[in-house]
């Protein structure tokens, strides 16, 4: 048994206490022996106390909470083990096993072709990245498109362990799945009435894509901010393109013109001439 002699007793050796640990320890073991009519606490008795808290707290820290619209993915040693729905959940505590919470429920985007930079106190301004957005159409010509992607997480599992980083995958394959349906368009009919084809062929190309690479992702909506010729050029091609409606409506007057002065012209030959009348 150990006196109580108004001498503070330290830790167990081999706990490896720094200087602060020793005060704690020594105001435990002061508060529970001192007193009248106390008697001195034994040293291992404190000790299963405070290991017994200890390990109190650990396991408590296995309890997490997963919010409406989020899922819960727990991993085992890294391995996936189990999946959680909204509400107050538990799992081991760290090191044995970790959880990772995931939003299936918000609609994210992804920019392309452009980025939209937010500066304080002013309006966010659309930047153009021109290695995403200048296409090659079916016509060889040049035009400048960008896109907004909107996709949601479908499968969290998926979206954390198969693809290493799915939300570059589907940037990358967006460009792919824009670029295969451009490249099969001319210039005028993918800026004039094929704008909702081109939304409607590239979510089915993506969305197969993103799942043929295992990504967990879906494909909301997509929605084509601008497609236009180059900076450098649309200048020059929107003079050609307005000599050509020029041309275009002179034909077209011309047609009519011609379909309202012939019938006419023959009509009046007729009647002029000595031969037609009866009396």
């Amino acid at each position: 048994m150990i006196r109580q002699s108004g001498r503070r007793h330290p830790p167990p050796e081999g706990w490896g206490y720094v200087p602060w640990w020793e005060d704690i320890w020594q105001k435990i073991v002061g508060k529970m022996g001192s007193g009248e009519g106390r008697k001195p606490v034994k040293t291992g008795r404190v000790t299963w106390i405070v290991i017994g808290i200890v390990v109190l707290i650990w396991l408590v820290s296995g309890i997490y909470i997963v919010g409406p619209g989020e899922v819960g993915v727990v991993r085992q040693f890294g391995r996936f083990v189990a999946q959680t729905g909204p509400g107050l959940n538990y799992r081991l505590p760290w090191p044995i096993q970790v959880h990772d919470i995931v939003n299936v429920a918000a609609v994210r985007r992804a920019e392309i072709g452009y980025r939209e930079v937010e500066e304080r106190g002013q309006e966010p301004v659309r930047r153009r990245i021109q290695e995403e957005s200048l296409m090659l159409t079916g016509d060889r010509n040049i035009v400048d498109i960008q896109i907004l992607v909107l996709y949601q997480v479908k499968d969290a599992v998926t979206f954390l362990f198969r693809a290493e980083n799915p939300e570059e995958a589907l940037r990358v394959n967006t460009e792919v799945a824009l670029r295969s349906v451009i490249g099969n368009m001319d210039i005028d009919h993918a800026m004039t009435v094929g704008r909702p084809e081109v939304e409607a062929e590239t979510w089915k190309i993506l969305q197969m894509l993103l799942d043929t690479h295992q990504t967990g992702l879906h494909v909301a909506g997509i929605e084509l901010q601008v497609v236009d010729p180059p900076d450098e050029v649309r200048e020059s091609f929107y003079d050609v393109v307005r000599a050509k409606a020029d041309r275009e409506r002179l034909i077209r007057e011309a047609e009519g013109y011609a379909r309202d002065v012939v019938p006419r012209a023959r009509g009046g030959g007729g009647s002029d001439s000595p031969c037609g009348h009866r009396l």
